[in-house]
């Protein structure tokens, strides 16, 4: 305990140094110096080892001085080398689609499977209770392979025209790198989110395909408000053990979504309770949790397929293991199809982040959350991405504080920050949104990711 103690103390230290140099312009620096702070806690041997990686690096200024002559030599050899400058542009999340518009004229394709209550499916993710499931359903099963095949086959059909007439340029990977980003949000929520994780890949990609892929979006043409609000009604019927209409929670709420995306849809209502309390109301998209037990099925007997070929030498036992790797993969979709998950991380980093003045995090009504309900505070404001305030740097700052606290401190990191859950605030405040998919982080990975960003930066 002592020791935990001394390390909780050091940390907050090391973060208070780069929430102070981060407003002069020196936060990677103050990293640095956080981390030398932490690690003289750990350990006598991680403190010689960082001693030997300090020693001769200099001044602050000197150092920071260093680093900018670096960058601007690095950007200056960017301008030559076209494909270096993309793979950057991937890197740094350059193509993002920040875009409030829903696709226009795309219909998602799911799977009509009985409901989780009729059908036995997990609420968490188990291979084996889906296997059993599944393997008596053989016919939704080629359903739902026709669907993917029926879908993909115009892309595979192109790629392989183009590999035989020899049609590789960088005009035809951006163009199968668009068709496939229409072909996963077509097919549903699973193939949006193996397509989000292959555009951060540039040893699977590359560099146009990443930074077009980087296009996809998940922002979907919205479904029947009806539906919603009988989903919505059940669940709150559900949660009190009586029945409860819409009317009975919220003075008013909006005809039709504010946002739709691939997992639900909100709206904007104002509870009765606490009285005129504006909130987000997001509802889940029907048979989501059903077709996405059914694709992991699928993907996961694939996977297991390659684990064959492992077995039997056919495949480099060195290679990745795609059935582990699916599985912590299906864990994380599972938990941001819980709303009740999300609502608990909503509420343990709102008060990680309460001593951070300029960092918003939306009140979670925790009586009013559901498995497929989601209600949280109404926060007012503008894309960080797309805001044209004269304080977005200060923001970007206060943001790298903002995960700091959480990725070196708290131990629980907001794993989905793309531009949609960014905001600035009308005040001047960063306000970050959605607590569906986070992680945990061990204090061994903690210190560890402070001790190589230290030995990075000092050359060592």
């Amino acid at each position: 305990p002592d020791t935990v103690a001394a390390r909780g103390r050091a940390l907050r230290g090391a973060l208070r140094t780069v929430e102070g140099a981060e407003g002069r312009g020196h936060g990677g620096v103050a990293l640095t110096a956080a981390g030398a702070t932490m690690l003289f806690t750990v350990s006598s041997r991680r403190a010689r080892a960082l001693r030997r990686a300090t020693r001769g690096a200099g001044t602050m200024s000197d150092l920071s001085k260093q680093m900018r002559q670096q960058r601007k030599q690095f950007e200056a050899s960017m301008e030559n080398d076209e494909e270096l400058k993309l793979m950057m542009q991937g890197l740094r999340g350059s193509g993002l689609n920040d875009s409030d518009r829903q696709i226009e004229g795309l219909e998602m394709r799911l799977v009509d499977v009985p409901t989780d209550q009729e059908s036995g499916l997990p609420l968490s993710y188990d291979p084996e209770i889906l296997r059993e499931y599944f393997d008596g359903l053989p016919g939704l099963q080629f359903q739902r392979i026709l669907q993917i095949i029926s879908t993909g086959a115009p892309l595979i059909g192109s790629l392989i025209w183009n590999r035989i007439t020899g049609n590789t340029g960088p005009d035809a990977q951006v163009a199968q790198a668009a068709k496939f980003n229409e072909i996963v949000t077509t097919l549903g929520p699973f193939f949006i989110k193996l397509g989000q994780a292959l555009s951060i890949r540039p040893d699977l990609l590359s560099p146009r395909a990443m930074v077009e892929l980087q296009k996809l979006c998940d922002k979907v043409p919205s479904y029947s408000t009806d539906i919603a609000m009988a989903t919505l009604e059940d669940e709150f019927s559900e949660k009190f053990g009586r029945p409860v209409r819409k009317e009975d929670v919220f003075s008013e709420i909006t005809p039709a979504p504010v946002a739709a995306a691939s997992l639900g849809q909100v709206y904007r209502a104002v509870l009765k309770e606490p009285a005129g309390e504006v909130v987000a109301v997001k509802v889940q998209r029907p048979a989501v949790l059903e077709t996405v037990s059914l694709d992991l099925y699928l993907i996961r007997k694939l996977a297991k397929f390659t684990q064959w070929l492992q077995d039997v030498g056919l495949r480099d036992s060195r290679r990745t293991d795609f059935v582990s790797l699916l599985d912590e993969f299906a864990a994380r979709i599972y938990e941001e199809l819980d709303y009740n998950k999300e609502c608990a991380n909503g509420l343990l980093v709102e008060q990680h982040m309460a001593h951070l003045e300029r960092v918003k995090i939306p009140k979670n009504f925790a009586e009013y959350c559901c498995r497929k309900v989601h209600v949280a505070e109404w926060v007012e404001g503008e894309k960080l991405s797309q805001s044209q305030a004269g304080d977005v740097r200060e923001l970007v700052n206060v943001g790298v504080v903002a995960y700091l606290t959480q990725l070196l401190d708290k131990g629980l990191f907001h794993a989905d920050p793309h531009p949609g859950n960014m905001l600035r605030t009308p005040d001047g405040r960063l306000a970050i949104l959605d607590f569906g998919l986070m992680t945990s982080i061990t204090d061994d990975q903690r210190y560890g990711m402070v001790e190589a960003i230290s030995h990075l930066v000092h050359r060592d």
